[in-house]
């Protein structure tokens, strides 16, 4: 396998991780479950979310007795402009729904706008539940109510900048290693000149010697 199919098959494989993360991002979490008195609920919404986003909450409740006028409520809480007004919606998830045992509502899907001028951070749901479950020998009221992270509001300047910095950052590394071989092969080169500086000395002197030496060898006489 030559060079240019293993980069291409590196790349292929970089997309596809790329592709699973973001999906996997998009894709619904349990974020939330109750049990108590005949009644089991599960909240599920994503993990992550833009302004101005449509994000689905699916809630699915099971029965584990006969229930009779069971309500569910989810109040949504965020900040808009910078965090200095409160944002709230509501989420009807039943309202006067009877149960048999063993019955499972999963069909429970809503769609929630989020504002486009929400603030990042954190948005909370809060629960409210009411219901009826037989006991001996009367129908009983029941409620439950809780608080929990919905979902997180991504900031889209903050990580266009991230992405900027990081090119900057990724310039700037590429620059410096260019810079620090350009040095190195300055000092190769400034040693490579002194040594032909010393070899042109050593030549020099060496042709002198050899001068001197000829110019004093004693003259032969002639018979």
């Amino acid at each position: 396998m030559n060079v240019k199919k293993i980069i291409i098959l590196i790349v292929s494989m970089f997309t596809l991780s790329l592709a699973f993360v973001f999906t996997a991002i998009a894709e619904n979490q349990s974020i939330w479950s109750f049990t108590w008195e005949g009644i089991d609920i599960e909240i599920y919404a994503p993990l992550q979310a833009y302004p101005g986003d449509n994000i689905t909450l699916r809630a699915i409740v099971k029965s584990k007795e006969d229930l009779q006028d069971v309500y569910a409520t989810i109040a949504i809480h965020g900040s808009v402009s910078e965090g200095y007004e409160k944002w709230t919606t509501y989420v009807e998830v039943l309202e006067d729904a009877n149960f048999l045992v063993g019955e499972t509502n999963d069909l429970q899907n809503f769609t929630v706008s989020i504002p486009s001028n929400v603030s990042s951070g954190l948005i909370y749901g809060h629960i409210y539940c009411t219901w009826k479950v037989y006991r001996v020998p009367v129908w009983k009221d029941r409620s439950y109510e809780d608080s929990f992270i919905l979902t997180y509001i991504m900031n889209k300047e903050f990580e266009q900048l991230q992405v900027a910095y990081d090119e900057l950052n990724a310039t700037y590394n590429s620059l410096l290693a260019n810079y620090t071989k350009l040095e190195n092969y300055k000092s190769e080169l400034g040693s490579t000149r002194n040594v032909m500086y010393i070899l042109v000395a050593t030549t020099v002197v060496s042709a002198a010697t050899v001068l001197i030496l000829l110019m004093r060898r004693p003259k032969r006489l002639w018979t």
